[in-house]
Parts: C-alpha cells; sequence; structure tokens
C-alpha cells in the first residue's frame, strides 16, 4: 500500500463517528491526551479508547454487529488495514461495525498491562450490546472480529467473558468470533510471539499461571463462541499453527469452528493480496456466517 493509499484510508477513518467507551474521569482514562501515529492510521498511546462506528444504508441493516480489534503487536492499533477495509466489508453484509481502538501496554508513562486491553474490549462489547434496541440490533448477534494480536484480543474476550474486568449486568460475550492471523499461545515456545506476550504482560512475562490464563487455546470451554479462523502458512511472524492450536481446542470443545490454512500472504494482509490465495477468506466467511443465521435477510433483527 503506498502512502497516499494509507493516507486517504486514514482520513477515511477519522471522519466515522467515534464513541468514547469509558467515562472521563475513569481511573486511567485521559480524554484531553493526544495519541500519535507510527504511520497513517497506526495508533500508539491511547488513553481514551474509542469505537469508530460504521453503520450500512438502514435498509441494508440485519441487526448483526460486530466489535473489530485490530492488530499491532499491542504497540499500536492498525486501522490502516485491519480497521477502516473490514469495517466497509462488514457493512457490505449488512453488519454495523464498531472499530476498537484499545489501551497499549506500551504507552509511555501509563501501565496498560493486562488486563487493560481486555477491559477496554469487554467494555466495547457491553456498549453495543446495551444500545442493541436503539441501534435496532439483536443483543445476541454481537459478534467480534479480530487481527493478530487484536485477535489475541478478540480470541481472550471469547474465552475470560465469565471472569470480566469490570462488572456490569449486560453481558461481554461475543456470539461469534473472525479471528485473522491471530496470536494464540503464550506458553509454547515454538508458536507464541514474542513481542505481543512481552508487551502484554510486561514485568509479568515469567509468570506461567498468567501465561496460561491468557492463552485462549488452554481456555476454551463448551461455552466458547463459535470461531472462524484464517492463516497464512508462509506467516513469519504468527506462526500458523497458533490458529490450529485454537482451532483443535474448539473442536474437542464441541464447539462449531471453521479453519482456513493459506500458502501464501505472509502476516497482516488484512483483506487480502488478490495475488494470493489468502484473499479467499472474506468470501469464506460471509458463508460461515450464513450458516450459523448470523447474516441474512435485510431488515429482520
Amino acid at each position: 500500500m503506498c502512502m497516499d493509499d494509507a493516507v486517504e484510508i486514514r482520513d477515511a477513518f477519522e471522519r466515522q463517528p467515534a464513541l468514547a467507551i469509558w467515562p472521563a474521569d475513569k481511573p486511567g482514562i485521559d480524554p484531553d491526551a493526544e495519541e500519535r501515529q507510527s504511520a497513517p492510521a497506526k495508533y500508539t498511546d491511547i488513553r481514551n479508547p474509542t469505537l469508530s462506528v460504521y453503520e450500512p444504508p438502514a435498509e441494508q441493516r440485519n441487526g448483526t454487529a460486530a466489535v473489530v480489534c485490530p492488530g499491532g503487536g499491542y504497540g499500536m492499533v492498525s486501522c490502516v488495514n485491519e480497521g477502516h477495509p473490514i469495517a466497509l466489508w462488514l457493512n457490505s453484509l449488512g453488519v454495523s461495525a464498531y472499530v476498537l481502538k484499545y489501551r497499549l501496554p506500551t504507552t509511555n508513562g501509563a501501565d496498560y498491562h493486562h488486563p487493560v486491553p481486555l477491559a477496554d474490549a469487554q467494555r466495547a462489547m457491553r456498549l453495543v450490546r446495551g444500545s442493541a434496541e436503539e441501534r435496532g440490533l439483536s443483543p445476541e448477534r454481537i459478534g467480534i472480529v479480530g487481527f493478530s494480536a487484536g485477535g489475541h484480543l478478540a480470541a481472550t474476550a471469547c474465552t475470560l467473558f465469565d471472569q470480566p474486568v469490570d462488572h456490569d449486568p449486560v453481558s461481554c460475550r461475543p456470539d461469534f468470533s473472525i479471528l485473522i492471523y491471530s496470536v494464540m499461545c503464550f506458553v509454547d515456545d515454538e508458536i507464541y510471539h514474542d513481542g505481543s506476550r512481552a508487551a502484554l504482560l510486561g514485568s509479568n512475562i515469567e509468570n506461567g499461571e498468567l501465561c496460561s490464563l491468557l492463552s485462549p487455546n488452554l481456555q476454551v470451554t463448551a461455552q466458547t463462541p463459535p470461531a472462524f479462523l484464517a492463516h497464512a502458512k508462509n506467516d513469519g511472524a504468527v506462526p500458523y499453527q497458533n490458529s490450529v492450536v485454537y482451532h483443535e481446542a474448539l473442536k474437542a470443545a464441541e464447539v462449531p469452528t471453521e479453519m482456513h490454512l493459506y500458502d501464501e500472504g505472509g502476516h497482516g494482509f488484512g483483506m487480502g493480496n488478490p495475488d494470493h490465495d489468502c484473499s479467499k477468506w472474506p468470501a469464506a466467511a460471509e458463508k460461515w456466517l450464513r450458516g450459523f443465521a448470523f447474516i441474512g435477510t435485510v431488515g429482520q433483527v
């Protein structure tokens, strides 16, 4: 992607209405802080997490919604390839999309290590579900979509929803998940992504119990939401076995799961390079969503 395209995507992303997910006076929130960008639409130093709202045209909405968690190794939130384009794709399916800019443990002068990003993801799920009626959404069709470290955050939200960071009567359990080249395992030296684990855990990196807790493949139960997974076999950053171990754990728990492994694509392909087979995942995910009736007849909530 050339710089002009990235700037155009950033500008389009920043034109979307954004909702602050926490009250301004909550400890750890600074609504006046300025974010930085390591590149266009790659945000760092996030101190006031938000949801950027993408709504399909009213006549195309089907009542389903998804919180989108872009990746970035818990060092940035990459909305240029894993936020804005994903939201537009979801809108094309009639799905309302909410792109989450979550707090990062690498933020200077702030302790945003675990469980802070998870708290933001859980809060995002509750806000979307809690406003479902007024937004014309079904509270039973609120999913989560994640990429790379954002996929780890999404999968953690799918496996630790019964251990909420902040208690609230509105459920934070996603109804489905779409997890693309996601980080999954923090305990297997052969496959974990060292950068994501080190960033999220900080000084707790040697805490074996915490590493297991934050390995979604080790936390799957029969209540874990269904998952669609996609990964490239030539991913040089996050080994594709991360998706495999989660897929196998879901199957063992008899949770519906579908996994697509592609020969080419590397890491961070977003919607997919049209020259590689990884570009097939959006069509496969759409078919999977329709199979579960998460999307279907327009206007039926």
